[in-house]
């Protein structure tokens, strides 16, 4: 750091982003991981030093920046045109909420993009990524600890923490437990009782029952096991792979159902994929019949407004449809919130279409070859790939925290790099 003045700020700050019950009310509610950037960006200031990037860098984040506020500026301005948005309260709701948060959004997908420009230049010194990732993981503990303590005195069935509910919880999990697995291959940063703290981790993942995060581990963890060659971890991967799958298969109420469609003959679609996952369904039904959005997508916000249409909602002539209650929700006016998938990468291909996942994927491919040091820029890619592989069905504040870890990565091996 600049200044050890603020040498411990990072730690404190990493460890407030694996609590999504804390947030910040402007209007509309800011967890702490979408106003990291601005953390960033004020520390970066306080120490007073030139702004550092490669241009490769560089000039990837501001080209995909104005592209995305372009994109959503050109679908803002098509919706408004577009008279048939407002008809039905459900969706007079769903505009409301999406002309009030649209520029927020928008924000927070650039901000995606920008922590890597951002946080190499608070990183001036080794070390970054001790502070910053154990303050996370620390986060992350104490959350497993009150949700247990919640879990005991409440009587609560699925394990919240510091957070309003399952999903966002164990989301935020699951980028720790990667972060740990990859360490041990590359040593990208120090951390004390890394194996208790993982089976601490993965305990909290297993006890939210969240089906998303539980795959998306499991996807994750079997990247690790195709491309590490730890051996002691790669055991320790495949019994947490084993106790996730057992809790997955016992607890999803759809299993069942599931198997049975199999054992019938009937094919395994976005039909049946509705059932589990509905509003990511919704989405991939409405971007695979409207290729332009899928490559250019619908701006920041504004699936929902498309997936929400009753015309819509009647071509999918899908009998898994009206189990989900989404359609009389939509037609009676009782659907009083958006339906923005959950998964991280099809609400970012929904919203900026594949031309702006592209750009984010080329980001992290340029961040990761400005790593010089082989073995470092190998830890790099393999959490990288996990995330990606993961992120199909991770949630949205997953995606944005492992992200923000990448950049913590990067920065902290041209610290590494400055200091040879």
């Amino acid at each position: 750091m600049g200044s050890s003045r603020y040498s411990r700020l990072p730690y404190f700050a990493a460890m407030l982003l694996p609590w999504p019950l804390f947030t910040i009310s402007l209007g509309v509610d800011l967890t702490w991981y979408k106003l990291m950037p601005i953390f960033m960006i004020v520390i970066t200031l306080l120490t007073k030093r030139s702004i550092r990037v490669s241009r490769s860098i560089f000039w990837v984040t501001i080209l995909s920046s104005i592209y995305l506020i372009l994109t959503t500026i050109i679908n803002y301005w098509i919706i408004l045109s577009d008279g048939e948005f407002i008809d039905l309260d459900s969706i007079a709701f769903g505009l409301d909420f999406w002309l009030k948060t649209a520029a927020v959004q928008v924000f927070f997908a650039i901000s995606i993009f920008s922590q890597i420009m951002f946080f190499q230049n608070i990183a001036t010194k080794t070390g970054i990524a001790n502070r910053v990732l154990n303050g996370y993981i620390d986060g992350c503990m104490v959350s497993v600890a009150a949700g247990l303590a919640f879990l005991v005195l409440f009587g609560e069935i699925r394990m919240t923490g510091l957070s309003e509910e399952p999903r966002h919880f164990s989301a935020v999990l699951v980028p720790a437990i990667f972060a740990i697995l990859v360490n041990s291959t590359g040593r990208l940063f120090r951390l004390n009782y890394a194996r208790l703290k993982l089976a601490i981790l993965s305990i909290g993942l297993v006890l939210s029952m969240s089906t998303s995060s539980v795959v998306a581990c499991l996807v994750g963890v079997v990247v690790f096991l195709l491309f590490s060659s730890v051996r002691f971890v790669k055991k320790l991967a495949v019994l947490i792979s084993a106790v996730m799958f057992i809790v997955l298969v016992l607890n999803v109420p759809y299993v069942e159902e599931f198997f049975e469609a199999r054992n019938q003959g009937r094919q395994v679609s976005l039909d049946l994929i509705l059932y589990f996952v509905p509003k990511d369904a919704l989405a991939l039904y409405f971007l695979t019949e409207n290729w332009i959005y899928m490559f250019f997508g619908t701006g920041a916000g504004a699936i929902t407004l498309h997936t929400m249409q009753p015309e819509f909602l009647y071509s999918l002539s899908n009998p898994y449809l009206l189990k989900t209650n989404i359609l009389s929700g939509v037609l009676e006016g009782k659907l009083e919130a958006v339906l923005a998938p959950s998964s991280f990468i099809i609400s970012y291909v929904a919203y900026f279409g594949v031309l702006g996942l592209l750009l984010l994927v080329l980001l992290v491919n340029v961040m990761i070859q400005g790593v010089i040091d082989s073995g470092l820029r190998a830890s790099v890619m393999l959490f990288a790939v996990m995330v990606f592989c993961a992120c199909l069905v991770l949630s949205s504040i997953g995606g944005a925290i492992s992200i923000f870890f990448l950049a913590v990565f990067y920065a902290e091996a041209k610290a590494r790099e400055q200091k040879l």
